[in-house]
């Protein structure tokens, strides 16, 4: 996978959401010993851990010995973060590594900041390559981020998931329309308006097993297409390259 030309390669490893990118970035890092760069403006929320998927890097034992970096850390009251200010926190991470490593692999799913990345062309000081993890199945990707969207509501305690982090954005007024674009709270936001719910309730509200199986349905919907608009995308972007720990 890496040169061996002396030329420094960052290696991203791009696809919808949900489909298992964090794995394979993650599998790639450790063979490779390699730091990981996530190219996604969400996920520098510290305040939205579980909705943006964060925390949530499937990488099993071992995380810790990786060299995992985020673009920025940002609040929701920060509003919302410009793919162009990304871009350009993204080459200054991206440069900063590959002074003093040869390999790098970035970890991505924003179509705006990897749309920037994929156009910069000879203007890096290392070499792009690119491997996407696709759908493979539509039925099993719709099932697979349906139950991400119940284990992210957390319905044993509303308040430490995806239904407290909205509760407690939505505070932030000035920013409702920013926060009303995040992938996820717009479900979420829809599900409410439908039902006359307040969302600053949500963290504190009692809800039916059945109201909870209509959000984590509507989560999935909306991911579900927002996923299929990423392959779309994706799969024109970058000139494929398999990677050594495959997907």
């Amino acid at each position: 996978m890496p040169q061996t030309d002396g030329i420094p390669q960052a290696h991203a490893i791009i696809g919808p959401t949900g489909v298992g990118k964090s794995a394979v970035a993650v599998a790639l890092a450790r063979e490779f010993t390699a730091p990981i760069v996530v190219a996604d403006r969400i996920q520098c929320y510290l305040d939205l851990p579980i909705t943006s998927a964060r925390d949530d890097v499937g990488a099993g034992e071992g995380l810790q010995a990786l060299t995992r970096l985020h673009l920025s850390q940002r609040s929701v009251a920060d509003g919302d973060y410009p793919p162009e200010q990304a871009m350009r926190d993204l080459r200054m991470r991206l440069d900063e590594l590959a002074e003093q490593h040869p390999f790098i692999v970035i970890e991505g799913g924003s179509i705006s900041l990897l749309r920037l990345l994929a156009g910069c062309g000879e203007e890096l000081g290392y070499r792009l390559t690119a491997h996407t993890v696709h759908i493979v199945d539509r039925r099993q990707y719709r099932s697979r981020l349906r139950d991400r969207a119940y284990q992210m509501l957390r319905a044993d305690a509303p308040a430490t998931g995806m239904l407290g982090e909205l509760a407690a954005a939505w505070r932030h007024t000035e920013q409702r329309a920013f926060v009303a674009s995040i992938n996820g709270f717009e479900a979420v936001l829809e599900w409410c308006d439908d039902r006359g719910v307040d969302p600053l309730t949500l963290s504190t509200r009692s809800f039916t097993h059945a109201e909870l199986d209509e959000i984590a349905d509507l989560i999935a919907h909306w991911h579900v297409e927002h996923g299929y608009e990423q392959e779309q995308v994706f799969s024109r972007l970058f000139t494929d390259v398999p990677t050594a720990a495959g997907s």
